[in-house]
């Protein structure tokens, strides 16, 4: 049976709770950093990409990944994702276009439906379906506050033991 360790030295837990809390206000920045970095390179292709059209979804590209779950039995899982195809037509000329940013384990639309795409009017094989560079930014952001808000009050000192 292991040995519990208990720290009753108020110095070092005082000190435990601000490495820890520091370490949680770094990530909140780091997050907030990705997620206006993310959301800005997906902003660059949303000003390019500012004419809309109707596209009909033609295919599912399909990828198949087989990841080592635990090296030591060599036990392996096979995840398979689907990432959407499709055409559209921009002043007579068929464009085919797909979007990798929302590959998922299903197929959502059957193909034939029409969907509604972005793309670029001075090269429009530059397309895309889904505009995710709000989401990903505000998650990003959102995750950081609360990051750097518990990493504040854990330095703090506001979650210590409080004396009896």
């Amino acid at each position: 049976m292991a040995k519990k360790i208990v720290i009753t030295d108020p110095v070092k837990i005082r000190r435990f709770m601000l490495i820890f809390g520091l370490v949680f206000i770094l990530g909140g920045v780091a997050a907030i950093a990705l997620g206006i970095w993310s959301g800005l390179g997906t902003k660059e292709k949303n000003d390019k990409c500012s004419k809309t059209t109707t596209a009909t979804v033609t295919d599912y590209e399909k990828f198949t990944q087989i990841r080592v779950k635990n090296a030591g039995r060599r036990h392996t899982r096979t995840d398979t994702n689907y990432s959407l195809m499709y055409e559209f037509e921009v002043d007579g000329t068929v464009y085919a276009g797909g979007d990798t940013d929302i590959g998922s384990n299903q197929k959502p639309y059957p193909i034939g439906t029409k969907i509604q795409i972005h793309y670029d009017p001075d090269d429009p094989e530059n397309s895309y379906f889904y505009n995710t560079s709000n989401m990903k930014m505000y998650l990003g952001v959102g995750m950081g506050a609360v990051f750097i808000l518990v990493g504040a009050l854990v330095a703090s000192g506001k979650f210590s033991q409080k004396s009896r």
